[in-house]
């Protein structure tokens, strides 16, 4: 340390820096004396009063020369802070700062992109992945519970699920079951040994079969009407199809293609085989074709059922599909769209309807109902062209009905309101000069919906 004192002082003697310090210390000479006191604290000796003051300067401007030096050097090192996100509009962009360019040759100018329409409310993406299967609780202790599991015994493709509990009653699970039977071609329950297990029908099992890749476990009657389907969505599906293009697509195929059949003919029309071997069925093998199609089409489409009160089908049982379309359930009933029969008779009518819809016509029961939210008031945003023949009071349906008859012989009307159907059709008469005939599509309905020829 003595040493380190003695070179401090020969510098200071000879520093022009500090030449003022020098003029206020004494003319004598002092030397560092330094030794450890027992309070291991330093002690000096020898300095005058005057020359501890100019020491105590030389430190501290020792110190601010160090650092300075340090602060300076080290702010070559420091990382560049993160770019702050700049508000821009209702989005969030980050400003990164952009590394000077090289120059680089002059790239040819790309022919300009031609505008495109914009987008109306029906050009969803398409396909949508289904969301994932939840196992429900094994423990069936109430109705709803056994609805649950039906439901996931039907996405996940089990036949003889392991319960843990039940505690329903052999009418309570036949009651439920009933509800089920456009999916399950029989059941057996043993309350007392807590077993239940179904047999799913010839539609579900081809369509397990194909999403699993697994038709070769398939009979071969049902291997064929598999090799059918894949055909017939191959034929009319299109990549660049919407969801609602896909839905049309599938509901226009089944309704041109089948024939509705009042008695069965020796085969079964109650699932999609009477459809791909004979091309008739009864309402469930429609409904039952539509979900397989639509389903390999990438659209998430179930069945459900109940009696109807419509003309002479009245209290007798009919099955519809439920369609999902951006998170909302429509209802779709393509038999009643094909009652006439033919290709030139499809009919839109019963197509993407809110449930509530069908209140007039048929009825069914809670535990029925598919899961999901339910579309509650009609809107027509995924209804059949209804911007095309919308019209909003007897004057205006009746100038858009002659329209349509001049240049298609045939015209629809349709209002979301309950127009006056003998006043319109009297109005469109009185201007026409041929014969002109109506049918009202929609007596059932909350909403209007007539049909016009002429001749």
């Amino acid at each position: 340390m003595k040493r380190l004192w003695d070179s401090l002082n020969s510098i200071i003697r000879r520093s022009t820096l500090l030449r003022h310090v020098r003029s206020v210390m004494p003319e004598k000479s002092y030397v560092v004396r330094m030794r450890r006191s027992p309070k291991r604290r330093f002690d000096y000796k020898g300095y005058h009063p005057q020359d501890r003051r100019a020491w105590l300067l030389v430190a501290a401007l020792t110190g601010l020369v160090l650092f300075v030096v340090l602060r300076t050097s080290s702010s070559r090192d420091i990382i560049p802070a993160p770019a702050q996100p700049t508000q821009v509009g209702s989005a969030i962009s980050v400003s990164t700062p952009e590394p000077t360019a090289t120059p680089q040759p002059t790239p040819t100018p790309e022919p300009t992109a031609t505008p495109q329409p914009t987008q109306s409310v029906r050009d969803m993406s398409a396909p949508v992945a289904e969301t994932a299967v939840v196992k429900p609780s094994m423990r069936i202790t109430s109705r709803q519970a056994l609805v649950d599991l039906y439901w996931w015994m039907i996405r996940a493709g089990v036949e003889k699920p392991e319960l843990d509990a039940l505690t329903l009653t052999d009418k309570q699970v036949s009651e439920i079951t009933l509800l089920f039977s456009n999916y399950f071609e029989s059941y057996t329950c043993n309350v007392a040994a807590r077993r239940l297990s179904v047999e799913f029908k010839s539609g579900l099992r081809i369509l397990l079969a194909i999403e699993n890749g697994m038709v070769g476990d398939l009979s071969a009657e049902e291997q064929k009407v598999a090799d059918q389907a894949l055909s017939a969505v191959s034929s009319i599906i299109k990549p660049s199809m919407n969801l609602w293009e896909r839905e049309l697509a599938v509901h226009d195929y089944v309704a041109q293609h089948c024939e509705y059949l009042v008695a069965v003919e020796g085969f079964n029309a109650d699932d999609c085989r009477g459809f791909f071997q004979h091309g008739a069925c009864r309402c469930a093998g429609y409904v039952d074709t539509m979900r397989l199609l639509a389903r390999l089409s990438g659209l998430e489409v179930e069945m459900m059922g109940g009696p109807t009160t419509r003309d002479s089908l009245d209290s007798r049982g009919h099955a519809w599909n439920i369609i999902t379309l951006n998170g909302l359930n429509y209802a779709v009933d393509v038999t009643w769209d094909d009652m006439s029969g033919g290709a030139s008779s499809i009919e839109h009518t019963y197509f993407n309807l809110p449930l509530s819809a069908f209140g007039k016509s048929r009825s069914w029961d809670q535990y029925s109902l598919p899961p999901g939210k339910y579309a509650q008031a009609f809107d027509g945003q995924y209804y059949f062209d209804t911007a095309d023949y919308a019209a909003s009071d007897v004057r205006q349906g009746a100038e858009l009905a002659a329209a349509q008859l001049d240049k298609n012989g045939a015209a629809y009307v349709f209002s979301t309101e309950k127009l006056d159907s003998d006043s319109l059709t009297q109005s469109l008469r009185e201007s026409r000069t041929g014969t002109v005939k109506s049918t009202n599509l929609a007596d059932e309905m909350t909403f209007t919906l007539i049909k016009y020829t002429e001749s």
